[in-house]
C-alpha cells in the first residue's frame, strides 16, 4: 500500500537533520536551568475550522505559553515561533536555549531555528513522550489535562 502525499503546508520528518532526544543532554532533565521548552499541539474537536493551539511549557518553572495557530501545518508552527522570535529579539538565545518536541510534521521545520540562533530542538518519539509523563492516552490528551488545570486554577 502506497503512503498518501501530504497536502500543501505539511512536511516530514527528515531523519538526517532531525536530533533525537536520546541525544539531549542529560542537564536538561535535572530542571535546573531557566530556557529549555517543550511543545505539542492541541487540536479542538479536528474539524478544518476549529482552532489550533500551540503550547510551550519551561522544564524548570514549568510556565506555559499558549500562541494560538492557523492550523496544525508546519508553515503556521514556524510563523508562530518566528513572532515569538520578534518579540524576544535580543534576549532570545537566553529564553528559548532548546525546543523538544514530538516528531510529527507540524514540527518539521523547526530545525531551521538553529540556523539562525543558538537553540538546539530536539524531537521524541510519541511514545516516549506519553510513557514518560506517565500518563496514559495521547500527548493532545496530556496538554489538553494540563490546560484544564491551568483554566481552573489546579
Amino acid at each position: 500500500m502506497a503512503a498518501r502525499p501530504k497536502p500543501n503546508g505539511y512536511a516530514s520528518i527528515n531523519a538526517d537533520w532531525s536530533t533525537v532526544f536520546s541525544e539531549r543532554a542529560a542537564a536538561i532533565n535535572q530542571r535546573r536551568e531557566f530556557g529549555h521548552w517543550e511543545c505539542d499541539l492541541v487540536l479542538g474537536h479536528k474539524t478544518t475550522d476549529d482552532h489550533v493551539l500551540l503550547p510551550l511549557y519551561e522544564r524548570m518553572t514549568r510556565k506555559f505559553m499558549i500562541i494560538p495557530i492557523k492550523d496544525k501545518t508546519a508553515t503556521s508552527v514556524m510563523t508562530a515561533f518566528k513572532n515569538l522570535r520578534s518579540q524576544y529579539q535580543e534576549q532570545w538565545d537566553e529564553v528559548f536555549k532548546t525546543i523538544t518536541t514530538d516528531n510529527g510534521s507540524e514540527f518539521a521545520d523547526l530545525a531551521q531555528l538553529e540556523g539562525i540562533s543558538q537553540m538546539l530542538v530536539y524531537y521524541a518519539p510519541l511514545t516516549l513522550r506519553v510513557r514518560r509523563a506517565g500518563w496514559s492516552g495521547t500527548p493532545d490528551e496530556l496538554y489538553e489535562r494540563r490546560l484544564d488545570c491551568i483554566y481552573q486554577g489546579k
